[in-house]
């Protein structure tokens, strides 16, 4: 039965006895239930009474029941949704299977990846750490660090590099004269859906936002300096949670058709930038940001809209990559290309933009007088 599983009433989390020692006293309540949970879980299997079984059940699901009202404060949002996520199909597996999954045993855990193989390496590799990040927050011994699962994802790693099964689909890139080809066309237009997709994609592409990242925009980031630039106040993303704003430099050209948008929705300083727009063209404002799928909408808008051949249609992660490639055309260095995508790694602008750094290669440049 999954330790998920627990009495309509509440579990409530004792601590036994209070702190014998200096040593305790510094310790919170939360670790001294952890240390007395190892010290019950080493003890020999003959020597455990049932005394200490239920103990060690009552511990484990009042940490787990901490984890799961309180996991989501310490958390990005998205985060904690892939981790419930992925936690979620791992326990209906167990569940259907008649297996435990909290604590879960090496061998279940490593039937559960050879039963889902067939998903790419990376969702195989987010399985494992959900079912890590369970154990360890219930103060068990995860079975993701046993050799009978690192082997299995081992052994499965190579069948998938052997095969090409690694290598990772990568978003159409949206570049800058597609960018150019939709405000030809629709930057005089006076529908405010338009005004709102071309300011969404205009500033996806000049700042290298993420989706997420693209939805916190509120009105009151962009300004302007006293030198005449217009600049975007990122508050936070991904790899920056320090507080320090980041600030992101927008075209003339970008800042008029973000003014056009926000004259015709008639949005406030306050209000988010990006907001729905219903069938009667008319903005709806809402007090939190929109779904990320709406940034895949209005790239399938602009894909649609273009009606060119390309391999597949645009999605939210399309413009990062199309500019990370603009730039590498450019010339620009992969060390400030990285700066610019906020890529912890230089590895993603290596991938990013392997057909443009093909093309400067040195046997291509050599060969590129040859017919």
């Amino acid at each position: 039965m999954s330790l998920l599983t627990t009495n309509n009433h509440s579990v409530a989390l004792s601590y036994g006895e209070p702190p014998s020692t200096l040593n305790d006293s510094l310790k919170d309540s939360y670790q001294r239930s952890t240390d007395e949970l190892q010290s019950l879980l080493s003890k020999p299997l003959a020597h455990l009474t049932d005394a200490d079984k239920l103990r060690i059940r009552e511990i484990t699901q009042a940490k787990l029941k901490h984890f799961l009202e309180n996991g989501h404060r310490t958390r990005r949002a998205n985060t904690w949704r892939a981790l419930m996520s992925r936690w979620a199909k791992f326990e209906s597996w167990c569940l259907t299977n008649n297996l435990t999954p909290l604590p879960a045993s090496p061998e279940v855990v490593a039937t559960f990846i050879e039963y889902h193989q067939a998903s790419s390496y990376t969702t195989l590799s987010q399985y494992a750490w959900a079912i890590n990040s369970f154990h360890v927050e219930c103060g068990l011994l995860s079975p993701v660090s046993s050799k009978t699962v690192q082997d299995k994802q081992n052994e499965i790693r190579i069948v998938k590099l052997e095969s090409g099964g690694l290598a990772q689909e990568q978003a159409t890139p949206f570049r800058l004269h597609h960018l150019q080809m939709l405000i030809e066309s629709y930057g005089e237009s006076e529908r405010l859906l338009d005004k709102r997709n071309l300011a969404l994609l205009n500033i996806a592409y000049e700042s290298l936002l993420r989706e997420s990242e693209l939805l916190r925009i509120k009105v009151g980031h962009l300004k302007s300096t006293f030198e005449g630039d217009y600049v975007l106040s990122v508050p936070y993303t991904k790899t920056n949670d320090s507080g320090e704003e980041e600030v992101v430099n927008i075209t003339p050209l970008g800042f008029k058709l973000i003014q056009r948008y926000i004259q015709g929705a008639g949005l406030t300083k306050e209000d988010y930038l990006f907001q729905p727009i219903g069938r009667s063209n008319k903005v709806s404002v809402q007090a939190k940001p929109m779904n990320t799928r709406t940034v895949d909408r209005v790239f399938l808008w602009a894909f649609e809209s273009l009606a060119i051949d390309l391999h597949s249609a645009w999605s939210g992660h399309s413009a990062r990559i199309g500019a990370a490639q603009d730039l590498l055309a450019a010339g620009y260095s992969i060390a400030q290309i990285q700066e610019n995508g906020r890529w912890k790694s230089p590895m993603m602008v290596l991938r990013y933009g392997k057909d443009i750094k093909a093309k400067e290669s040195a046997m291509a440049k050599m060969l590129a007088e040859r017919r």
